[in-house]
């Protein structure tokens, strides 16, 4: 008996051994296959496309539910629009379960979970029932859901902020071992890193579409604008143009040369020596350069064309490359040209009137005038009490004779005509000056001979611009100076004056001041003016000893 009795219990143990030892060798195939499945799905996030990575996202998440028995597994990430805020962007969820609302915001249900996650934290809870006081709208979302279990890791890649969170949900209470959370740790990671590169590969996506999108806005409005660019690599030689500047300049796409050579070659004749120096200037210097010029069409037309540029170099100082921009300015110089052959009649037509004024006014008012003086004159042997009174009459009348003949020779000064226009505006200017009670020293070394079109234009900015010094200046002496230089008329007036601001004279359109600018470019001159307040002012004019018709380059 005592012999059957041990023999039973021998049994009874290696019973229970057997079954400890298939219990633990299920265990271990239970973790060996859940190994193997995270294995698997990490494997399957390797170089994984932007396009395939949600999907991948989803069926990792339902695989790991499945072998876990957990109901629901959201990924939340941070929202583009508020990046304080985490969305829901994956899920699975048991069918079973009450349906979630469309694209849930992390921080609305569960603020203070929210917070830890976005600190870094992870959290896991056995029960969600008992977590702390302040999570007390985390506690009611999760019961409301039906969730009683959750462990949730915040993702991040490399150490960098927080971009999501990967949670796992129970409808039960559960342990969350420290095993398991390492594990599902490195599949975070792995979900942390393919939704950073998906996201890294849709900003870059996004930011070269707006780069077309830009280049293709820039490309048509260039088109509109006749506006094209370049870049010249001063190291190769090689310069490059887009298709909208070979267009500018006549060109089909690729009909550039590719050198500096070639755009020269492209410059009116005329004006090639000076487009040339501009470029040696601003390699030179450095500095921004900008110039107009004349280029030539296969077919013979003539275009007219502006362009600004700059030389960049190396930190040695050597030229590495010129960038630039051309503008098409044909029809603005065609309207230019327009308007000054408009403005020249209209100025030709005022000079005409002009002369008739002054002819009638010395020819017929003054003869009148004076015809009255005599005739007074033969009044004088009446009543020694008329005679005083006669006198008065002959001297107003002699001074309104005066005035009328000095306001003839304002109208239209024949003296530029025979005695030339140098020698006319000396004239002028001496009887101006006594006229005035003022003192005006004019000084000359011009040609004797200048273009009566030039003279009259000088003879008028001259004549405007004393009267203004009588006007406003509070001065009784300028300097007027009439010079020959380089091809140049130069024309100076000088006054030790009140001065006057420039800027705002000129923004009030003055017509005495927009009188000289025309004047100035109906002969293709320039004019400068430099006036300081209490400082005195300084007109200067510049002239090309040539017709104003010659001196102009035509756009056709």
């Amino acid at each position: 008996m005592g012999v059957l009795s041990s023999l039973g219990h021998v049994f009874e143990v290696q019973r229970v051994r057997n079954k400890s030892q298939s219990g633990g060798r299920a265990e271990v195939e239970r973790r060996l296959r859940f190994e193997m499945l995270l294995a698997d799905i990490c494997a399957q996030f390797v170089n994984v496309a932007p396009p395939e990575l949600d999907p991948k996202i989803e069926r990792a998440q339902r695989r790991i539910c499945e072998a876990l028995g957990v109901n629901h597994s959201p990924v939340w990430q941070l929202s583009e629009n508020n990046p304080e805020l985490l969305v829901m962007t994956h899920a699975y969820r048991d069918p079973q379960l009450r349906p979630l609302p469309m694209h849930p915001i992390l921080n609305d249900y569960f603020p203070w979970a929210s917070d830890k996650l976005l600190k870094k934290e992870v959290l896991s809870f056995r029960n969600t029932a008992e977590v702390p006081s302040a999570a007390a709208q985390d506690r009611n979302s999760w019961l409301e859901y039906g969730v009683r279990s959750t462990l949730a890791f915040p993702l991040s890649v490399g150490g960098g902020p927080v971009i999501g969170v990967l949670a796992f949900d129970s409808t039960e209470e559960r342990d969350w071992p420290e095993a398991l959370k390492r594990r599902l740790q490195i599949v975070a990671l792995v979900f942390a890193q393919a939704l950073e590169c998906k996201n890294a590969e849709l900003k870059m996506k996004t930011a070269e579409d707006a780069l077309r999108a830009s280049e293709e806005r820039l490309r048509l409005a260039q088109q509109a604008a006749r506006i094209g660019t370049f870049e010249w690599n001063m190291g190769t030689g090689v310069n490059t143009w887009t298709t909208e500047l070979e267009a500018i300049y006549g060109l089909p796409p690729g009909g550039l040369g590719g050198t500096q050579t070639h755009f020269e070659k492209l410059v009116h004749p005329d004006d090639r020596a000076e487009v040339i120096q501009l470029v040696e200037f601003s390699v030179k210097t450095g500095r921004p350069t900008h110039g107009e010029w004349r280029i030539v069409w296969a077919d013979g037309n003539v275009h007219w064309i502006v362009g600004r540029w700059q030389v960049f170099r190396n930190p040695s100082g050597k030229p590495l490359r010129m960038i630039g921009v051309n503008l098409d300015i044909t029809e603005r110089k065609l309207a230019e040209e327009a308007l000054a052959e408009m403005t020249g009649k209209l100025v030709e037509a005022q000079e005409q009137e002009r002369a008739r004024i002054g002819g009638e006014l010395h020819d017929d008012i003054n003869q009148r005038l004076a015809m009255l003086a005599v005739e007074l004159e033969q009044l004088q042997d009446t009543a020694p009490e008329v005679r005083s009174r006669l006198q008065e009459l002959r001297d107003q009348a002699s001074e309104i004779s005066y005035d009328v003949q000095a306001m003839s020779h304002d109208l239209h000064s024949a003296k530029l005509e025979y005695l030339g226009v140098v020698a006319g505006i000396d004239s002028w200017c001496r009887e101006f000056a006594e006229r005035q009670k003022m003192h005006v020293d004019f000084q000359s070394d011009a040609p004797s001979v200048l273009p009566l079109e030039v003279g009259i234009s000088l003879f008028r900015i001259l004549r405007e611009a004393l009267h203004n010094v009588i006007k406003h200046s509070g001065v009784r002496r300028v300097e007027v100076r009439l010079r020959e230089h380089s091809g140049e008329i130069h024309l100076t007036i000088k006054d030790s004056g009140k001065g006057f601001n420039v800027e705002s004279a000129m923004k009030n359109k003055g017509l005495g001041l927009i009188s000289m600018r025309e004047r100035v470019r109906l002969v293709s001159g320039t004019m400068m003016i430099d006036s300081k307040m209490m400082g005195g002012t300084a007109i200067h004019v510049r002239v090309p000893l040539v017709s104003g018709d010659a001196s102009k380059r035509q756009a056709v």
